[in-house]
């Protein structure tokens, strides 16, 4: 089914959107890969570089330091959720909180910050992602 939209002097057509199931009478039941879980990461180039705590070694093999990098942070919002994520973040790679470029969104339930930190290697990166992760009010972190 199509639906058209017109918007003057241009008329734009767009599929209207359809709900499709996967359930045991769907043809997506039952198919397995058509390669092994094993075989596919092989074939992955952040894979190659070894094990690493990330998974994919992208922050020890990838990113060169001394660096900055953007560390983005959602949780519940809180009482002193942001200064708390900036205390913890700059302890933990010796930058002072002064330092540390801090921007934040609210919405509603959620706080969303991103942190703009300085790391001198891989091992600050994995440290701080830890901590962050240790916070009960962390909901995400990339």
């Amino acid at each position: 089914m199509w639906h058209m939209l017109a918007l003057s002097p241009l008329v734009f057509v767009a599929p209207t959107p359809q709900r499709v199931s996967l359930g045991a009478a769907s043809s997506w039941a039952g198919l397995t890969p058509s390669r092994p879980v094993a075989a596919r990461r092989a074939s992955c180039p952040a894979a190659q570089f070894g094990p690493q705590l990330d998974g994919a070694g992208a922050f020890r093999d990838i990113q060169e330091y001394p660096c900055e990098l953007d560390v983005k942070i959602i949780g519940d919002n809180e009482g002193p959720f942001v200064t708390d994520m900036v205390t913890l973040c700059s302890e933990l790679n010796g930058q002072a909180e002064e330092d540390v470029q801090v921007r934040w969104r609210d919405k509603g339930k959620y706080r969303a910050i991103t942190l703009r930190l300085k790391f001198e290697n891989a091992d600050q990166v994995y440290n701080v992602y830890a901590a962050i992760n240790r916070d009960p009010r962390v909901r995400f972190k990339l």
